[in-house]
């Protein structure tokens, strides 16, 4: 039983996945040392000010939809929920940029530090490119390209490092920091939509304003259901900055995101792994044709 579990295909799979999110854990892990003394406290506070405001926006940038990709029996109807993530993950970055040009001197006096003025207008650009990012991450899930997605986190992960070390030895500060993360998504969504652009053409001619209204009432609970349980989720781990940043300075914020970052790391080892092939697998449909059902005397 054991060597039919060892070779089960969602055990495989696991692996691949896995052996993605291990490089991208220890890339990570290794780097960090060395962006210690590359970077000050205080750049790394800005740094997860800057992450903390991506990580709870891009959370619902897709309004959820990325997540019922998976779903449809047909592939016109997941690559018009494709396309309905990728629109409301634009829609939402332009709206932030909005917000943040009428709201700026309030964020701004709100962080108390004036020097995160700058770098929140990369913020929008970034969330835009984590919506994108989150929603081929699905559709690989969906077409079983595992692979593509373990390479998709390790590319991020090395890229983000490699960019963050490249800038911290021009001593670019917390601008390196971010730079490193923007080049990381980018790259990394770049990975995934690789094995896209092959069926390009035939995948953009499923696409249709009709379809995209069908699907977005055929799967509302994702943004009515789901989309409020990921905010909170992602306000509850990123916004304890926000609570952190109002009694102490932005140096022991990047402490505080540094040692979280390396103590979390193992328990996204196997989570990360696991959930993508599982939910791939709970999406199907169940055959109970095989079983007999026991008859009832007369």
């Amino acid at each position: 039983m054991l060597s039919g579990i060892l070779k089960s295909d969602f055990v495989k799979n696991v692996a691949t996945v896995m052996s993605g999110v291990a490089i991208a854990q220890a890339v990570t892990l290794l780097a960090m040392p060395f962006l210690a003394r590359l970077y000050t406290p205080h750049d790394f506070g800005l740094w997860a000010l800057f992450l903390s405001i991506v990580n709870i926006i891009g959370s619902i940038s897709t309004a959820r939809f990325e997540m019922a990709i998976i779903l449809p029996k047909e592939d016109d109807d997941a690559v018009n929920l494709l396309a309905s993530s990728v629109i409301i993950s634009l829609i939402v970055s332009f709206l932030s940029m909005i917000f943040l040009l009428l709201f700026y001197e309030w964020i701004i006096s709100y962080f108390e530090n004036p020097e995160i003025g700058p770098y929140l207008y990369l913020a929008p650009l970034t969330i835009f490119f984590q919506g994108v990012y989150q929603s081929f991450n699905y559709w690989s899930i969906r077409k079983k390209r595992f692979k593509r997605n373990a390479l998709g986190s390790a590319s991020r992960s090395i890229t983000t490092a490699g960019g963050q070390l490249i800038f911290g030895f021009s001593k670019s500060g917390a601008t390196g920091l971010i730079l490193g993360t923007i080049i990381g998504f980018f790259v990394s969504m770049m990975v995934l939509i690789w094995g896209f652009l092959s069926k390009l053409r035939s995948y953009v001619q499923l696409v249709n304003i009709n379809k995209i209204k069908s699907n977005i009432s055929t799967y509302k609970n994702y943004p009515l259901i789901n989309a409020p349980h990921a905010f909170v989720g992602k306000f509850q781990e990123s916004g304890l900055i926000f609570f952190i940043k109002s009694f102490i300075n932005v140096s022991i914020v990047g402490q505080y995101s540094i040692a979280m970052r390396v103590l979390t790391a193992p328990a996204g080892l196997l989570a990360g792994s696991v959930d993508q092939v599982f939910f791939e697998k709970a999406s199907k449909p169940v055959s109970y044709t095989h079983l007999t059902l026991p008859t009832t005397p007369s």
